[in-house]
């Protein structure tokens, strides 16, 4: 029997193509979801090691997380830092953590970072960075999707029309860099 390229190829090229088109979807929402789990976990557990009094272990997680580039944990512990829970208190610090955060795509770190523009705080009050970085945040499930909505609309309150327009429309530019 003679071998047949062309046809090994096209088949090879069909099963890729099933792979890709079938297959390749669900498992790349499988891993989001497992992501957004993970997210989740690492907020609750260490909330609940801050309620209980076991900071230091919460702190000891979170920076070993956010040394190996975990936006969440350092949206996490920049969120430690502003306030001086379990550490010293660093609003630049934590700004710095929220923005690395922020620009990896967490719901974490762009609530966080808005919080900070919107109030001014380890930075200048910025609303038009406000109300961007809680328009990319509200649009990602996350333990703080209804405070970052809540966030975004005291945020456009403030906003004069035209400057509402020019923040919805940076947003929509920057959907593609910032959301997943």
């Amino acid at each position: 029997m003679l071998y047949n390229a062309p046809h090994t190829i096209s088949t090879y090229n069909q099963g890729l193509d099933h792979f890709m088109l079938k297959l390749l979807p669900p498992l790349f929402c499988l891993l989001l979801a497992i992501a957004g789990t993970a997210q989740a976990d690492l907020y609750s557990e260490t909330q609940a090691l801050f309620a209980a009094g076991n900071g230091d272990k919460a702190i000891s997680q979170l920076e070993a997380a956010a040394k190996n580039n975990d936006p969440t944990a350092q949206a996490l512990l920049g969120h430690a830092y502003e306030t001086g829970n379990g550490v010293d208190k660093d609003i630049q610090k934590a700004f710095q953590l929220y923005t690395e955060s922020a620009h990896s795509r967490d719901p974490f770190g762009q609530y966080y970072i808005a919080q900070a523009y919107a109030l001014g705080r380890g930075t200048d009050t910025n609303l038009i960075s406000a109300y961007l970085w809680s328009s990319l945040s509200s649009e990602q499930s996350s333990p703080v999707q209804e405070q970052t909505r809540q966030l975004q609309q005291d945020v456009a309150s403030q906003l004069n029309p035209l400057q509402l327009e020019k923040a919805e429309l940076l947003v929509e530019q920057l959907k593609t860099l910032y959301l997943e």
